[in-house]
């Protein structure tokens, strides 16, 4: 994969998936820590969910079925 069409993907992927990575990233403040661990497992599989729909779509339907409806629009 060239460059740029890596750079397009990574950019679709952060602005589709932005509202999951700003609830992980507001569970990490206010659990105190710089990762969240178990205070923020749910919003850390959520949004690692919605990133792999994306960025590896073949291995994101392997390992969790079908495409999440509400992260691919």
């Amino acid at each position: 994969m060239y460059g740029n069409e890596k750079e397009r993907k990574k950019n679709a992927a952060v602005e589709a998936c932005a509202e999951l990575i700003l609830a992980r990233q507001m569970c990490y403040e206010s659990s105190g820590k710089s990762k969240g661990g178990e205070d923020c497992l749910i919003e850390e599989l959520l949004e690692k969910r919605c990133l792999a729909e994306f960025l590896c779509p073949e291995e994101a339907t392997y390992y969790y079925g079908a495409p999440n409806n509400k992260s691919n629009g």
